[in-house]
């Protein structure tokens, strides 16, 4: 069975052992029903933090001390702080499923460079494009990959995006061959759906290890991008700041706009609903928002992969329970992306500020 990389996993630092003159912490992982144990030193605390603190989630490491750092009271003291920071990171999908921490934390049981080899292949596979470069952390999770291509004839310059997902755990393995066909025959029937709702691709495939979509380069991106005024092609970690209201919607937009995005977001739960197809998880990163105020929906071929998404301990605190609860709520953290937008967070703790971004008129709904 394959493990859920987007499940909040269990960290605990559960000794530590002096080598090299260097402490290095023994840290047990659980994540479902797979149990390992990592090895680290301060030094790799410090690199991971660098790495994910561009986000805007406050981690707070103990600070770096030249002498005595071996004694065994300080390295006691040490560990209680380091064992925090590792509780942060390894609650927020967002983080632990950056390639940075996966690799940190050695999440991934196939190695990440496999990956990197599988959309090499897509790439390669498909002939009528040449590769450009791969977008490397510009995702949050690092089964979900991207690279940019262009046409492999000279005289043409157009350029596109390829984007491949391995099969999470919801998916049916027990017949790699039999699953990619089944799911080769979903894409053919999604990409045949008549409403301007859907994102068309130029093509959406998949084989024994994932699925694959190439579809044209978005000038602004998607409705995120456009919102913090970024380039897709950059880290998701240093371009989406959590806790930066950047909403254009509520500066420049009035209510009745948002009434408008709403009712489509409706209209494409409604779709969605009347076929019976397993897609819920609505958010600014995988909505085009065209000149004439109409929005389309990406990614939605992916929902066929079987793997769950960053809100899934959020889902599991609240009372959805089918999938059309599910797209409820997803409609709600939708909208709020739109009037803030403001990245939802998963902790807890945390909750109380979200109501605090909201426009008073607003405010009730959520609550």
């Amino acid at each position: 069975m394959v493990n859920d990389p987007n499940r909040i996993f269990d960290v605990e630092i559960i000794g530590h052992e002096i080598v090299d003159k260097h402490v290095e912490y023994h840290i047990q992982c659980t994540q479902s029903a797979r149990n390992w144990t990592i090895k680290r030193r301060y030094r790799d605390f410090i690199q991971l933090k660098d790495e994910l603190v561009p986000l805007g989630v406050e981690l707070e490491l103990p600070p770096k001390k030249f002498f005595g750092n071996t004694k065994e009271e300080f390295v006691s003291e040490r560990q209680v702080k380091l064992q925090e920071f590792l509780r942060r990171v390894a609650c927020h999908p967002f983080l632990f499923c950056s390639p940075t921490a996966a690799q940190f934390f050695e999440l991934s049981e196939e190695c990440l460079k496999n990956y990197e080899n599988y959309i090499l292949f897509a790439a390669r596979n498909n002939p009528s494009y040449r590769l450009k470069r791969l977008w490397h952390a510009c995702g949050w999770r690092y089964y979900k990959m991207h690279a940019e291509l262009t046409d492999s004839e000279p005289h043409n310059d157009n350029d596109y995006v390829l984007t491949w997902m391995s099969y999470g755990p919801d998916s049916d393995g027990t017949d790699p061959r039999k699953r990619a066909n089944l799911t080769c025959d979903a894409l053919k029937f999604l990409k045949e759906l008549p409403s301007n709702y859907f994102a068309k691709n130029l093509l959406a495939s998949a084989d024994e290890r994932g699925v694959h979509t190439i579809s044209n380069k978005l000038k602004k991106g998607n409705m995120r991008d456009f919102n913090f005024m970024v380039q897709p092609k950059d880290s998701f970690l240093k371009k989406y700041r959590l806790g930066t209201l950047n909403s254009v919607f509520n500066d420049n937009y009035m209510v009745k706009e948002i009434v408008h995005f709403t009712r489509q977001l409706i209209e494409i739960i409604k779709l969605f609903d009347s076929m019976d197809y397993p897609f819920y998880n609505f958010h600014c990163g995988n909505i085009v928002l065209a000149e004439n105020g109409l929005i389309s929906l990406m990614d939605y071929e992916f929902a066929l992969t079987g793997h769950s998404n960053s809100d899934r301990e959020a889902l599991k605190r609240s009372k959805a329970r089918t999938v059309q609860e599910m797209r409820i709520f997803h409609l709600g953290a939708t909208i709020y992306e739109f009037l803030t937008g403001s990245i939802t967070v998963p902790y807890p703790e945390d909750m109380d500020e979200l109501y605090e971004h909201l426009p008073r008129e607003f405010s009730k709904f959520w609550r």
